[in-house]
């Protein structure tokens, strides 16, 4: 049941957003750098453990122990890992920084050769890669209690507290979607 504490914030095109505020329809940065749609949000009731990872670089994300998170161990390759297999000195992706998300006025809904409306551009937001932080944390406490998730067109993931993690919403399993 993945899902993220309340009041973790997303990266949109204007800057981190608490996750509550987003609506469907809503550009946020994927893990890739490219402004995605949010294509369903939701919440559900978590009764088990919340997991807390930091970063080195002082990012902390609050998330439910199945949450998936990219990272790597050792010499690795990049890969989807649950919170709660992930230990410390791991590493995690963010994106780099020192490019900011371009205005989404730059975004347009424009019509494809063959009559289709097309909502976003293929192009990244970002300058293109990611940066790898290793984690110096991995705290599970228990916890009962709400946890909210949302669903990202395309690729299924977004940037939440600056680490890239995977974003849809799984069928049933007592999700209440908004």
């Amino acid at each position: 049941m993945a899902g993220f504490l309340p009041g973790q914030r997303v990266l949109t095109a204007f800057g981190y957003r608490p996750l509550a505020d987003l609506e469907v329809g809503d550009a946020v940065v994927s893990g890739r750098g490219r402004l995605r749609l949010v294509v369903r949000t939701g919440s559900c009731t978590l009764s088990g453990a919340l997991c807390r990872l930091a970063t080195e670089a002082n990012h902390v994300l609050r998330a439910s122990a199945d949450q998936p998170v990219l990272g790597r161990r050792d010499d690795d390759p990049p890969r989807w890992w649950r919170v709660d297999d992930l230990r410390p000195r791991d590493t995690v992706a963010i994106l780099r920084e020192s490019v900011r998300p371009q205005p989404l006025e730059h975004i347009r809904p424009r019509e494809d050769g063959d009559g289709t409306v097309v909502l976003h551009e293929e192009r990244s937001v970002y300058a293109a890669g990611l940066d790898w932080v290793p984690l110096v944390a991995v705290d599970a406490v228990p916890y009962a209690g709400r946890v909210q998730g949302l669903e990202i067109e395309d690729d299924h993931s977004c940037v939440i507290e600056g680490l890239v993690v995977a974003a849809f919403l799984p069928a049933g399993r007592g999700w209440r979607t908004v």
